[in-house]
């Protein structure tokens, strides 16, 4: 976040702000960070135990690939919540109807 966010002047004395290239990585790391944090509050039960179980399975995996000294056991990916299962539970949509 260091350096991607500038306050400066333009040519004709303007003050402004300028983002650097850096923002967007930045950006997405934070978003990634974040979500990791709230995931664990915003989530439904279904969707954290889907993360357990793959994570499970793929440590398994992967340690009997070691144990066996073979690629025989597939990699299995990380199963990725749906994030809008749970943000839809606790966030009011601003277009709807005044409760």
């Amino acid at each position: 976040a260091y350096q991607c966010v500038f306050e400066a002047e333009d040519k004709d004395g303007h003050r402004g702000v300028r983002l650097s290239k850096e923002i967007v990585k930045v950006a997405g790391k934070t978003m990634e960070k974040n979500m990791t944090t709230l995931g664990p509050y915003v989530l439904p039960l279904s969707e954290q135990a889907k993360v357990v179980v793959t994570l499970a399975v793929r440590f398994v995996m992967k340690t009997l690939n070691k144990l066996f000294k073979t690629k025989k056991f597939p990699a299995v990916k990380v199963y990725v919540p749906d994030f809008k299962r749970g943000i839809d539970h606790f966030c009011i949509h601003a277009g709807g109807r005044a409760v």
